[in-house]
């Protein structure tokens, strides 16, 4: 599968809600942002088997801030000239219609999923003013996990490698991939999801039919909700997988795969299959 390489901003790790989860003080009154994020620390530690170095700082922020943020990462990460190329290339081949506007298709797809991230350049953990309490808690789950490998690992040096957009994309996977596993370990503990035989095909089913729902989402070219999903699924997939064949390592620095090749096939990944790198005069 071919990298989508304006499907997420470079340094933008993207929270969306996964599956529902219930929670039974929902009819309670709701902690606030701040105390949910405290009492879930504990519970995303063990599912990742770290530990925070510090407090993770945590921001409320409302969606027309989220939407002006978005819009700064998408020109910062993507410069008008290799968006151009990125347009100009999926035309050739077919893959969106001469009259999209790429960037206005990216922008409006970001706002609507965006329900919380976390942003490495101020190690700040946001949520969006007015989520969903029954959204808010796999949200803040997720995105601990990343504000966790933010303090383990030098997400920067991941996440803005320059027109090596298959290499970025693939890391990009790892990572949320362990966090979309470690989120549901941290609000189920206990729960042997390999145990169960459907489980992983009803959890595909699940996100593609919630995603569907989302006017944006459903109206974008294939390449653009291939891409987007991508990282969850096949990223958690592939950790999955790392974790049963390599136990006593994690997919991070030399153990991170090279390519989308790599998570979507990974005995590629196991035979040291390196990518070929390709370069158009």
């Amino acid at each position: 599968m071919p990298a989508v390489p304006a499907s997420f901003p470079p340094r933008l790790l993207v929270g969306f809600l996964l599956l529902t989860c219930g929670d039974p003080r929902s009819d309670e009154q709701a902690p606030g942002v701040e105390e949910l994020a405290r009492q879930l620390i504990p519970a995303v530690e063990r599912a990742v088997g770290l530990r925070f170095k510090r407090p993770p700082a945590i921001a409320v922020r409302t969606r027309d801030q989220v939407r002006t943020y978005l819009a700064q990462k998408l020109d910062a990460d993507l410069p008008p000239d290799e968006l151009e190329g990125v347009t100009i290339a999926y035309r050739l081949l077919g893959m969106i219609p001469d009259t999209l506007d790429l960037r206005q298709l990216l922008l409006g797809l970001y706002t609507e999923q965006v329900v919380g991230y976390y942003d490495p350049d101020s190690a700040t953990l946001y949520v969006v003013d007015g989520t969903d309490p029954a959204q808010l808690r796999l949200v803040l789950a997720h995105e601990l996990v990343h504000g966790l490998q933010g303090q383990h690992v030098n997400l920067d040096s991941l996440m803005t490698l320059r027109r090596e957009n298959d290499r970025r994309m693939a890391a990009q996977a790892v990572l949320e991939g362990q966090a979309t596993l470690a989120s549901l370990t941290a609000l189920m503990p206990g729960q042997d999801y390999d145990a169960m035989p459907d489980f992983w095909e009803e959890f595909r089913r699940t996100v593609r039919a919630q995603q569907d729902l989302m006017p944006v989402f459903s109206s974008a070219p294939a390449i653009v909700r291939e891409g987007l999903i991508f990282p969850y699924l096949a990223g958690a997939d592939f950790v999955r997988w790392f974790s049963k064949e390599f136990r006593d390592t994690v997919p991070f620095g030399r153990r991170l795969p090279a390519s989308t090749e790599q998570v979507l096939h990974p005995q590629r990944y196991r035979e040291g299959d390196r990518p070929v790198g390709l370069a158009f005069p």
